[in-house]
């Protein structure tokens, strides 16, 4: 593939793959057995149940860092979080001032309700494809996948590297 034909992916990548994340805020609140829950909620706990937070256990500062935030608004969403007994804050026995995060059984489910309600638009989506190109739409998703992987690792790599340098 020729430099010309790697820009003008990557021209198509940066056009196109916003779309799907439009796609995915554009509910703002969801409905769910327990009332209304927040984007930016289901995003944290979305986040934690996958292992997506490089911490283990999960703290609120990993949280922070992980969505590239500031404290004030990750604080706002695990008092919610919180308050609808999807989390539960655990409190360092040796030293009280440190606290992990785990998503409770109720968290769990309504992640899991949502992430349902995605799955079942995107199969919707999905229905005009021919099983020939389900297939090769599956292992495009695949390489898709390691592309963006690969932005977000080299995204924390020039952050750790900028506040290296300024420190």
């Amino acid at each position: 593939m020729s430099d010309t034909s790697r820009h003008q992916l990557a021209d198509h990548i940066v056009v196109s793959m916003p779309r799907f994340g439009y796609w995915a805020t554009s509910i703002r609140d969801f409905e769910t057995p327990y009332g209304k829950v927040g984007y930016r909620q289901l995003e944290v706990l979305w986040a934690i149940r996958h292992g997506m937070i490089d911490e283990d256990p999960v703290t609120p500062s990993a949280i922070t860092a992980h969505f590239g935030v500031q404290a004030s608004v990750v604080t706002r969403i695990l008092a919610r979080l919180e308050a609808h007994e999807f989390i539960a804050r655990l409190h360092d026995p040796e030293d009280g001032r440190r606290v992990s995060i785990e998503i409770t059984a109720r968290g769990l489910h309504v992640s899991e309700y949502v992430e349902a309600l995605y799955h079942q638009e995107a199969l919707a989506a999905l229905a005009f494809l021919s099983d020939d190109e389900i297939e090769r739409l599956r292992a495009q998703v695949d390489v898709l996948d390691r592309v963006a992987t690969n932005l977000l690792e080299n995204r924390k790599h020039r952050a750790a590297g900028s506040a290296h340098e300024e420190g």
